[in-house]
């Protein structure tokens, strides 16, 4: 039960990532790449990570809930084929 929650927390914190790195207009993006660059590279790198991470996560997540939610509930034990048999 508690992976569930996880995995709702992690969708919702990559999606506020990605609109804060996304949504910002292009010369923020730019101040903010320059404040970063200036400030520490390993926060910088590990932003990056987090944006790129976010990219990657946020359509599987997205795409395991939908198949949680509609396609495994939908499919009952019965209709599947007995592979044990």
């Amino acid at each position: 039960m508690k992976i569930k929650y996880w995995i709702y927390v992690t969708v919702i914190a990559s999606t506020i990532i990605f609109i804060i790195l996304k949504g910002a207009p292009a010369s923020d993006q730019v101040l903010m790449t320059n404040i970063f660059v200036q400030m520490n590279s390993v926060y910088f790198y590990s932003l990056r990570f987090l944006y790129i991470s976010s990219l990657v996560m946020l359509p599987t997540l997205t795409f395991y809930l939908f198949l949680k939610e509609f396609v495994y509930k939908n499919v009952s034990k019965e209709s599947l084929p007995n592979i044990a048999a």
